[in-house]
């Protein structure tokens, strides 16, 4: 149903990269001359041409139901969908032939829906709401042309991708939209971070030191609790606590980050 309203074609599934795979390890230079290579496998990559420009955008299929969340990209707890957006582009040459611009990041549910309508729904009617419970969370790039080749059918709403149009052609304020260099500048962000944890264990830190982000933290569904010994029912253990920000605001953080890393290099 999906495919039915997208000029996006998929150019690879289950896209692996790293040692043995279709495509390279993403390399990260760490400190003392190291390098850390990193693996992993990507769902699906979606690429078309718009207007004389080339797109890609990654599908990753969840089991359960995912928002990417930019707070915890900023805080180094959701790097993965960036990674693989990262390195579909970095070897677009390979997956296409030729240099692509990041399109979008996104989730699909993969799911049997349960529909509780409220009144009972005709054959379409039904349709249209399971279609509706398949809606791909995520970002995609601020591109009023590029959302409507993700959904032809799209107008003031979609039941495909998180953004919709107004009137005037321009972006619902809950649209799901990133500016081209912001997309760019995570990119940036998201392999710092990957360097940061590197050089951090070939300095051998082991700290037992988890995150806490409102009610949210790993040790919630960590198998390795017995091994690390961390109760988090102890009020005297200690956390790394994180506050809750908006999308802006952790976009600009995470800019002044990029900036400032930036300028180390450059003295």
């Amino acid at each position: 149903t999906q495919a039915k309203s997208t000029v996006f074609k998929p150019v690879a599934i289950e896209a692996g990269f790293g040692p043995g795979e279709k495509l390279p390890s993403l390399e990260i230079p760490l400190r003392s001359g190291e390098s850390m290579k990193l693996r992993g496998r990507i769902d699906r990559i979606d690429a078309t041409e718009i207007k004389g420009r080339n797109y890609l955008r990654v599908v990753d299929y969840k089991s359960s139901a995912r928002e990417l969340d930019l707070a915890e990209v900023y805080y180094g707890l959701s790097l993965q969908m960036l990674t693989y957006l990262d390195v579909a582009l970095e070897h677009a040459d390979d997956l296409l032939g030729f240099a692509a611009d990041p399109a979008g990041l996104l989730y699909m549910h993969v799911h049997n829906p349960m529909i509780r309508p409220g009144a009972e729904l005709s054959v379409e009617n039904l349709e249209i709401e399971i279609a509706k419970s398949y809606k791909m969370r995520g970002y995609l790039l601020e591109s009023p042309e590029v959302a409507e080749g993700m959904d032809a059918d799209m107008g003031s709403s979609s039941t495909i991708i998180p953004a919709a149009l107004k009137k005037d052609g321009s972006f619902t304020k809950r649209s799901k939209v990133l500016a081209s260099e912001d997309l760019q500048m995570m990119r940036s962000y998201v392999r710092t971070r990957h360097q940061k944890a590197g050089n951090a264990m070939l300095l051998g830190d082991t700290r037992v030191y988890p995150y806490k982000l409102k009610d949210k933290m790993p040790c919630q569904f960590c198998a390795y609790r017995s091994v690390c010994q961390f109760d988090p029912t102890n009020p005297e253990q200690e956390y790394r606590k994180y506050e809750m920000l908006d999308a802006d605001t952790s976009l600009e953080k995470m800019r002044e980050e990029v900036a400032a890393d930036e300028h180390t290099r450059e003295t």
